[in-house]
């Protein structure tokens, strides 16, 4: 998301990433009212934390399972490193994650240590960013 790696996602970062995910492009309106809204500053951008914070405290099941969905691309019920890692090049244009920092990411949320990230470990870490 924050393809400047400045602690802050733009308005410019916002239009690509909802591009990217979005069946239609959001229009200008629709991306104003988005940072208006967890715009705390009103300066424009959105800190990553404020981002974070945000989602975990409204996501209602449907939104966190529509949003795992995006992760768990074969639809088996499990994030791996590697769609995790497929999410960060194809989706983010993210080329420095390795395989190896996915199955680091991966094993921070793991419970059960299987090597995966099941639904309730993706809630459960949603949940503890807010």
């Amino acid at each position: 998301m924050d393809k400047d790696n400045d602690g802050v996602i733009t308005r410019s970062e916002v239009e690509a990433l909802l591009s990217k995910f979005a069946r239609q492009p959001p229009s200008e309106e629709e991306i104003s009212s988005m940072l208006d809204e967890v715009d705390g500053d009103g300066d424009g951008c959105i800190s990553l934390e404020t981002l974070m914070n945000r989602v975990a405290g409204t996501a209602c099941e449907p939104e966190l399972r529509e949003t795992f969905d995006i992760f768990d691309t074969d639809h088996d019920g499990k994030i791996t490193a590697e769609e995790l890692m497929a999410f960060y090049k194809e989706k983010l244009g993210d080329e420095r994650s390795t395989l190896e920092d996915c199955r680091l990411m991966i094993a921070s949320v793991d419970k059960n240590g299987d090597g995966f990230v099941c639904f309730d470990d993706f809630s459960r870490m949603m949940e503890m960013q807010g």
